[in-house]
């Protein structure tokens, strides 16, 4: 059975699913096509395992930000917004200048 035969049975057998599953396995049987023809499984299966493990870290980070939202939707402020305050609080005592300060007067020389 060729390559196409055998994505041709496939295309019969998901007809019009959509689903994340059938996707990936749409997905990896292309990148099998794209990655062995020119004889180079190796460099196929490191593609793979980088595209893996980058996956991996994004879904990682995605889960991160989602706690993180739901954390503060829940307790509210975030523990980086206190040291903003703590700023402000700083700049509020910072000593005020106005843009006259920046010349010097002419006739005050």
């Amino acid at each position: 059975m060729t390559f196409n035969e055998l994505k041709d049975k496939f295309k019969t057998y998901i007809g019009d699913r959509s689903d994340d599953e059938t996707i990936q396995i749409i997905t990896d049987f292309t990148e099998y096509e794209n990655g062995l023809p020119d004889g180079n499984s190796d460099e196929y299966i490191t593609k793979i395992a980088s595209e893996q493990a980058v996956n991996e870290a994004v879904r990682v980070k995605e889960e991160e930000w989602r706690k993180k939202y739901i954390d503060t939707f829940f307790k509210g402020k975030l523990e980086d917004e206190t040291n903003d305050n703590d700023n402000k609080e700083e700049e509020n005592n910072a000593e005020k200048i106005k843009i006259e300060d920046c010349f010097v007067n002419e006739e005050e020389k």
